[in-house]
């Protein structure tokens, strides 16, 4: 199983991460290795390792709220993540209800800008999250990251 994960690791983080460049002397493309995949797990980390597959799920399913970072064991990136997660939320059920309560066609002039930044803020907001969820989801699944002790997904 263990080599089916590295294949799957080495895979996606050479689809991400790797810039190929070609050489005049060889045809093959340079890559850098992987950051935790088939390195010797240090002394500290036996028995103590996250799982890969539940920190994978947990940001695949709950990662917009940061409980992989939680999980991790990354506190203060785990809080920024459920406050921007939490807040776009919120923005957005604000304009749900805004716009099923006041018609928005029949806002006068500067009302209707405000409405406009308001939308085009929380759709910002939205757009700087799911980069966030998907960078997060990249890099676990990738193995290029490990919990806050420096102990390698298990």
């Amino acid at each position: 199983m263990f080599d089916d994960r590295k294949a799957l690791c080495t895979l996606i983080y050479r689809l991400v991460y790797t810039v190929y460049s070609q050489t005049i002397d060889s045809e093959e493309p340079t890559t850098t290795p992987l950051p935790y995949v088939g390195k010797p797990i240090p002394s500290h980390c036996v028995g103590n390792q996250k799982e890969f597959l539940t920190a994978s799920l947990l940001s695949i399913l709950l990662g917009g709220i940061g409980t992989d970072r939680f999980y991790l064991g990354y506190v203060l990136t785990g809080v920024l993540k459920m406050t921007i997660g939490l807040t776009v939320t919120l923005l957005t059920i604000l304009r749900v209800v805004y716009s099923f309560l006041v018609d928005t066609k029949k806002l006068q002039a500067p009302f209707s800008r405000m409405w406009l930044s308001f939308v085009f803020f929380v759709f910002v907001c939205s757009a700087m999250q799911f980069v966030l969820w998907l960078t997060d989801v990249i890099i676990i699944m990738a193995g290029g990251i490990a919990d806050a002790n420096g102990c390698p997904l298990a």
